[in-house]
């Protein structure tokens, strides 16, 4: 389940009402086992770091963008499909059990999410997974 963090919440508000400017955002994977929270601060990650591992630099022209239909009860959605994150070597093995997501600029958390099937090891040239890092926004009270 994708969390908003207190803070993050914050920013998110003072982006979509234009008092603060947008940035392109960055995909990281931690690699220490927590579960995030309303509480959970950008100090809280341990990122991933096994041979391969780079920051995924997200494109926001990737997204595809859904809208619910008009009575649905559905949230609007963003996708921007699969990353993959793989090995570039044999090494010792890695557990890595989420991602977060900052922007690019500020380094601000926006969201995070703990693997609901993980944690993905990380030990030879041929072990990958992929990661979808996917937004929706039902209701605004």
């Amino acid at each position: 389940m994708i969390v908003i963090p207190r803070a993050s919440r914050a920013t998110l508000l003072a982006i979509l009402l234009n008092k603060d400017a947008p940035e392109e955002l960055d995909l990281h994977i931690y690699k220490n086992d927590i579960t995030p929270d309303d509480d959970t601060a950008i100090g809280d990650f341990t990122e991933a770091d096994f041979l391969g591992y780079a920051v995924e630099e997200l494109d926001s022209a990737a997204y595809a963008i859904t809208t619910p239909s008009a009575g649905s009860n559905e949230p609007a959605s963003a996708d921007y499909g699969d990353v993959e994150f793989a090995s570039s070597a044999d090494q010792a093995s890695n557990d890595n059990y989420g991602y977060f997501v900052t922007r690019r600029t500020t380094g601000d958390l926006l969201w995070c999410e703990r693997f609901t099937d993980g944690p993905y090891t990380i030990a030879s040239l041929q072990h990958r997974f992929y990661v979808n890092p996917r937004f929706s926004v039902g209701e605004i009270e």
